[in-house]
Parts: structure tokens; sequence; C-alpha cells
């Protein structure tokens, strides 16, 4: 797949196009014929495809707090999982991991706090700030033994 970049159009044979799947987004177009794939070499009935980055999104599930929230009423996970899909990429991928530090504990505590409070009832943010507290401390104890 050298020197295959997102938004060009290729003519790859089918094992190359599978293969390609797994790094970039593969978009079938509708010109065929006997070519050389652009990746093998080999002659082919190809395909032409265009090329574009995959961006995968993390799942709100994916997340230690999603995981506890999902345990909460539907009018707590559902606003926090909404609200989660909205932030970055980068934000999203940082939360896939659980917290190590102490340090790291409060600020995602104080963080899914505020998108808690900005997305749901005030008694229903505090129930899942407070489930998630918890489980922050299930985390701490476990980590110890």
């Amino acid at each position: 797949m050298k020197g295959m970049k997102p938004g060009a159009t290729v003519f790859l044979c089918h094992p190359c196009a599978r293969y390609a799947r797994q790094f970039m987004r593969v978009l079938p177009r509708r010109n065929r014929g006997v070519h050389r794939c652009q990746s093998c070499g080999k002659l082919w009935f190809n395909q032409a495809y265009d090329l574009e980055q995959q961006r995968r999104y993390c799942s709100f599930w994916e997340t230690v707090e999603g995981c506890t929230l999902g345990n909460c009423a539907p009018e707590i996970w559902k606003p926090a999982q909404r609200a989660f899909r909205e932030l970055p990429y980068e934000v999203q991928h940082d939360m896939v991991f659980a917290p190590k530090s102490e340090d790291e504990f409060e600020r995602r505590g104080l963080f899914w706090r505020d998108l808690l409070l900005s997305n749901c009832s005030y008694e229903d943010a505090m129930s899942g700030y407070q489930a998630i507290l918890r489980w922050y401390d299930h985390i701490k104890r476990l980590r110890l033994a």
C-alpha cells in the first residue's frame, strides 16, 4: 500500500482492496476494467476505489464511566451518551482508558460532573456522579489489593 494516500483514486485488485480497508475507507467507483493493480502489480479485473482517511470514534460504552452510567436510569445515561458523542476524538480516546493517578481520578470526576450537570436534571446528574465516584473508589481498592 505504498504511496496510497487518502483522497486518491486508485485501481486495486480485490485482495489489496480488502487489505486497504484496515487502514482507510475504500469507496468503490464505477470505473471497471482490466488494469494493473497499483499495489501489487498483478493484472486483474480491477475496480477503481476512492481512498478516504478512516477516523474511528470511540464508543461511550468503552469508557469506565459509560459502563457505570449504563447501570443507572436511561434519563442519566442517554443524555451523557449524546454529550460524549459530541466530544472531540482526542478527548473520547483519552476517556477509553481508566484513570491511573489520584489527580486524574479527580479531574475526570469533575469533567463528568460538569458534563452530566449540563445535560441532565440536577438530581439525575448527582445520582450519576455518585455512581461514577463509587466505581472510581472500587478501582482504587482493586489496585491496592
